[in-house]
């Protein structure tokens, strides 16, 4: 989830103009907010304490890989309308702002106290490596396959 998101905010500047690319970049920032400010009272709830939301998590991955390739095909010159793209692009970060603050919340939940600490070492480790090739993945495949820069 963190590889896709770092790839396609990489790309930004090949979505469009200059002010496209810095609507979408503000877009992004703007739905990061809500989605935290969402999880903050969602992950305080009672059925979230319950148990684990697995089915869901699993809807908003397929869901993102959907949106994702919708954004990638809009590189590859077959155009989005500016509304459109400007969804898709809301909606491929919305689900990213509410799922990633949850299951930063949430991973250690369910663990013996001794060993939360190593469960959320692994999980942040597990998100910045998402992060660092993602944006190897933009830089040295994407850029030269779909021709962007030039």
């Amino acid at each position: 989830s963190v590889c896709c998101t770092t790839r396609v905010m990489a790309l930004t500047a090949f979505f469009g103009n200059p002010v496209m690319a810095q609507t979408l970049g503000l877009s992004k920032l703007f739905v990061d907010l809500i989605g935290a400010a969402a999880v903050v009272q969602l992950s305080n709830t009672e059925y979230c304490l319950e148990e684990p939301w697995h089915n869901f998590m699993i809807i908003c991955g397929a869901v993102r890989t959907c949106l994702f390739g919708a954004l990638m095909f809009h590189l590859g010159g077959i155009e989005l309308s500016d509304a459109t793209l400007l969804c898709v692009w809301v909606l491929f970060h919305g689900i990213h702002a509410v799922t990633n603050p949850y299951a930063a919340a949430t991973v250690a939940a369910p663990v013996d106290i001794s060993d939360r600490r190593r469960v959320l070492r692994v999980f942040l480790g597990c998100k910045e490596s998402g992060a660092l090739v993602g944006l190897l993945l933009a830089a040295a495949v994407l850029v030269p396959a779909f021709n962007l820069g030039r």
